[in-house]
Order: C-alpha cells, then sequence, then structure tokens
C-alpha cells in the first residue's frame, strides 16, 4: 500500500470523498460523517500548508489524511479558542501539538486497515509530537469516529465547541 502526497487533481478527489461524509438529516451515526463547511478553497490553501497524504486504488483517491502541523496558525487558534475545553492536561507547549484535521476512506474501502494506516504514517512523521483531533457528539454522535481513534490509543481529553451558520456542534476532543 503506498501512501503519497497528492496532486492537485487527486486533492480535488479528496474533497469530493468528503462531501460524500458532510453531517445531514439522513446521516447515520455509525458511518461517519463530516461537519459542514469546509471549501475546495480549504483543501488548496491546506495542500501548501499541512501535511497530506492518500491512498490509491488504481488510478483514483480511497482514503486521505489532512494533518496541521505543529507551529502553523490553524493549531495555535484552536488551542487559544476559548471554545476548547480540556481535562486533564497542564502546561501544555502547542510548538509540539499537530492537529489531524481529517481522515476518510470511500466507503466501499471501510474497514480495510486504510485509516489506520495513514495514521501510523502520520505518527511516523511526527513521531515527537502530540496528535489532537475531534470527533462530533452533537447534534449527532460519530461513532465510527470514536471507535477508530479508540482503537489506535487516542484518549478522551476534552471537548470543542463550534458553530457554523446557523448549526452549533459540541466534539470530542482525542489526544496520544
Amino acid at each position: 500500500m503506498d501512501i503519497m502526497k497528492p496532486t492537485e487533481a487527486e486533492l480535488v478527489e479528496c474533497y469530493k470523498i468528503e462531501q460524500n461524509y458532510v453531517l445531514n438529516e439522513n446521516t447515520n451515526e455509525n458511518s461517519g460523517f463530516f461537519l459542514p463547511g469546509t471549501t475546495m478553497d480549504t483543501y488548496t490553501s491546506l495542500l501548501k500548508s499541512a501535511y497530506v497524504r492518500i491512498i490509491k486504488d488504481d488510478n483514483s483517491v480511497i482514503a486521505f489524511v489532512i494533518v496541521v502541523p505543529p507551529g502553523h496558525s490553524i493549531v495555535e487558534n484552536l488551542f487559544k479558542s476559548e471554545s476548547m475545553i480540556l481535562f486533564d492536561i497542564d502546561n501544555i507547549d502547542i510548538s509540539n501539538y499537530y492537529w489531524i484535521a481529517k481522515v476518510a476512506v470511500k466507503q466501499e474501502y471501510t474497514k480495510k486497515g486504510y485509516a489506520k494506516a495513514l495514521y501510523k504514517e502520520v505518527e511516523k512523521e511526527f513521531e515527537n509530537s502530540v496528535a489532537f483531533t475531534a470527533t462530533a457528539i452533537s447534534p449527532k454522535r460519530n461513532y465510527s469516529s470514536e471507535r477508530l481513534h479508540t482503537s489506535i490509543g487516542m484518549k478522551k481529553c476534552g471537548l470543542f465547541l463550534s458553530k457554523r451558520d446557523k448549526d452549533s456542534f459540541v466534539s470530542i476532543i482525542w489526544k496520544k
């Protein structure tokens, strides 16, 4: 299984995968989902400033991960935000923390180890840093994401409150 950096065209495929998982009224809480609001411009910007990796099958992207590295303004803004409530964490040195912004696998390829393979690659890349990510719990709970993060050894360590347009969301913060 080759894990590689995407081209701009492959990044568009990643965005399309995400759009298939955007939260809506028909979302199954056991299938995994993304909160709405991410644009293709966000993806393009992150390709230039973040760590983005994909897995392909034949000629199409089947899985991807986007990681915001330590020192990035997004990480700094998240940890300075009053919307993040952390438990049992003292003396945070955010210069050593990275944010796993997105991980997704096409539906027909789920439960085959692709997300875990991407996480292993991320851990190698950022081996001396601390991983953080979030999974939604309200208005719907992302049980699939919770199972994945528990299975790779991440621990719940806080809550994150966010608002997009008229909707409010609560997410669990995970740390490893």
